[in-house]
């Protein structure tokens, strides 16, 4: 069958991508391809995505064929007439071949990585190869780290020392082209300079947000006054922010949050008539300290320790598999969004 450039669908590589992180979240182990799941459900549904990637995108036998030219998810050319394709269309598609061949060690993957590499370099020069970020026409900062990111996973497998060549340089022309010291640091997003993925929101939605959620689960009672402060630091919004909410029950939650301190600490501190609970999220660690008889008793809280997103990704997709109700509802969402709102908007009137 006759296969022509088609559309390209981005929802179809993040859907491939999705399939094949929740893979590499379980076996997170080094490039070499030794599967470590327990669950089949994980691989089956990672390989039957980029299944019907090579089905819809390939062209040609494993080693000498290539993934059909697209351009921004137009066909059969650009704007500009270049029928090559989009350099960052070709690079997600070949992460995730490469990243579920590091998971299965097939080796027809592999096959593919490298051949359609070859022909990358055939087609393209390393002047646009290595373009994100050397000129105007070299797009935002994201097609500089799919690519950067593309080259150098096809050097990790192929050992091709162009591709690591194109990688460091591409890296480089986009640091220099893009990084911000003077703004909160971070990556503009393109030149025209307006957009940070990161410092365009304040710490309250940035970090406060997830321990918002953890005091309304614990509390469970209707806030009835909240007093909130914040100060931007380094960028537009609020870097550091502090909020007292007083709830209808009568218990008090105090938070206090900052993004540019030098030390990582996120702990919770939950203090009642005849007892003390600390909690370390960093390290999973916890203790409890009561009062019994005059005397004040520490115990030690068992935790299942764990990686966080990896417990995450685990519990998303089994809640999708089966309809089952997750830990964390969309309503429960909704009111820690609800309530840091509330305080962002407070910290915003106090400016004025």
């Amino acid at each position: 069958m006759n296969k022509s450039p088609v559309r390209l669908n981005r929802s179809v590589i993040a859907l491939v991508l999705w399939a094949v992180l929740v893979v590499v979240c379980f076996d997170a182990s080094a490039v070499s391809a030794a599967p470590a799941i327990n669950d089949p459900y994980y691989l089956t549904t990672a390989s039957a995505a980029v299944g019907d990637l090579v089905t819809n995108y390939w062209v040609g036998n494993a080693t000498s064929g290539y993934i059909i030219p697209t351009w921004g998810g137009l066909s059969p050319v650009s704007a500009d007439g270049d029928s090559r394709g989009a350099l960052w269309e070709q690079g997600l598609m070949t992460l995730a071949m490469a990243d579920l061949y590091q998971i299965n060690g097939d080796p027809v993957l592999l096959q593919r990585v490298q051949s359609n590499w070859n022909r990358i370099k055939s087609v393209f020069t390393t002047a646009q190869l290595t373009g994100a970020g050397s000129s105007w026409q070299s797009y935002g900062s994201d097609d500089a780290g799919w690519n950067a990111d593309w080259y150098l996973k096809v050097y990790a497998l192929t050992n091709d020392p162009v591709a690591l060549s194109d990688g460091q340089t591409l890296a480089v022309n986009a640091w220099n082209r893009w990084y911000d010291d003077s703004f909160g640091g971070g990556m503009w997003y393109n030149d025209l300079k307006t957009e940070k993925s990161l410092y365009e929101i304040g710490v309250v939605l940035d970090l406060m947000i997830h321990d918002l959620e953890i005091v309304l689960h614990l509390v469970r009672s209707p806030v009835k006054y909240v007093d909130a402060v914040g100060i931007a630091v380094l960028s537009r919004g609020e870097d550091i922010a502090n909020a007292r909410i007083r709830f209808e029950n009568g218990c008090v939650a105090n938070l206090t949050v900052s993004r540019i301190s030098p030390e990582k600490m996120r702990k919770i501190r939950v203090f009642q008539k005849d007892a003390y609970l600390s909690l370390d999220y960093q390290n999973q660690t916890g203790e409890i300290h009561r009062l019994a008889g005059g005397q004040i008793l520490r115990e030690t809280v068992e935790i299942e320790k764990d990686e966080p997103l990896r417990r995450e990704l685990a519990s998303f997709v089994e809640c999708s598999r089966a309809g089952a109700q997750p830990k964390v509802s969309g309503y429960e969402g909704a009111a820690a969004l609800d309530l840091a709102i509330q305080i962002t908007r407070q910290i915003e009137a106090a400016k004025r």
